[in-house]
């Protein structure tokens, strides 16, 4: 395994999360200790840069880059699948833990010929549904690559897709679409998410000056960034299926509108109405349902914001003149 898998962690101004995380990397019973590990550090000003040289003294298996400057977070995750150079690459977050216990299944499966490893299977109830599949890949360590799939067009999907939060599902979509029998799903996860510090489209931002952030960075959120590099797929039935099919879980197990709505509401709450969000939403569906979302995006902002009853993950909201709320049905 140490000839064959490569850890690259990338990190950024995370000097308490990422010290939790290199415990559990360098723990007693970690199987990856003596993996050659390379940490990308994003140009950092809170210690992490004199913490990961601490750690590098006691395990010279730490390979430290550090950027001349902060190139932000999808670009440091493209710039780990591009270093990238044994057979598989695992690409780790500075704010996530580890259950070591079942690492045996992934270890077979590294000796196997499959393209994709998950290492996380919360989100897949259905090995072969390719939306649960791909929603899963989004979360970053929750994939070990062949590397012989991250070709010269996957690289330039990544670079090119940054701004859409997603771009490492350029680097299993093909493998997920067409190759579905080289995907090892483990019976249990191996990565816990554990310290979330902020949300996810949040990390877009980090180190940049509020004042001078481009504003397609700014108004991107989980759906539109997943949806906008969705449009990857080119056949339109999958796409279709993907789009609307990718929120189901056990916790929102809502209808394709009830999921709109929460896009709408959070996109009116976090993003302040942010219209190219609404635009590209409609953009991101073909045909009847590209006007269906249209005339529900027109009735959005206008009659619903008098009279509104949508769908949380408690039950059944009504919210009247955008203000007053009120709960009419309690699920659980």
């Amino acid at each position: 395994m140490k000839t064959t898998l490569e850890i690259i962690l990338i990190t950024y101004n995370r000097k308490s999360h990422l010290r939790e995380t290199l415990n559990w990397l360098f723990a007693e019973n970690s199987p990856v200790k003596d993996l050659d590990i390379t940490i990308l550090n994003n140009k950092s000003t809170d210690g992490t840069t004199e913490l990961i040289e601490e750690y590098k003294k006691h395990y010279p298996n730490i390979k430290h880059i550090i950027h001349t400057r902060n190139i932000g977070g999808n670009a440091n995750i493209a710039r780990a699948f591009e270093l990238a150079s044994k057979k598989h690459v695992w690409i780790l977050c500075d704010d996530d833990a580890y259950n070591w216990d079942s690492w045996g299944e992934i270890e077979e499966a590294l000796s196997k010929d499959y393209d994709l490893i998950f290492t996380r299977r919360e989100l897949i109830r259905k090995n072969d549904d390719i939306a649960q599949l791909l929603h899963q890949a989004t979360f970053v360590p929750g994939c070990i690559y062949n590397t012989k799939c991250i070709d010269s067009n996957v690289m330039m999907n990544i670079y090119n897709t940054g701004i859409m939060m997603f771009s490492q599902i350029m680097a299993s979509y093909d493998t997920i679409l067409y190759h579905r029998d080289k995907i090892f799903i483990p019976q249990n996860d191996i990565v816990i998410r554990g310290n979330q510090a902020e949300e996810s489209d949040k990390t877009l931002v980090r180190g940049l000056n509020e004042n001078n952030i481009h504003p397609d960075y700014e108004r991107i959120f989980w759906h539109i960034g997943f949806m906008k590099a969705a449009q990857i797929i080119k056949d339109k039935k999958m796409k279709e299926y993907v789009l609307k099919n990718v929120n189901f879980n056990e916790q929102w197990n809502q209808s394709f509108w009830d999921y709109i709505s929460t896009i709408f509401i959070y996109n009116q709450n976090a993003k302040n109405d942010n219209i190219k969000n609404i635009v590209d939403l409609c953009l991101c569906f073909d045909g009847v349902l590209r006007l269906q979302l249209i005339i529900y995006s027109l009735l959005y902002l206008t009659l619903f914001r008098i009279f509104y009853i949508y769908r949380d993950n408690k039950g059944y909201m009504i919210r009247i003149f955008n203000k007053i709320k009120t709960r009419l049905i309690k699920i659980g």
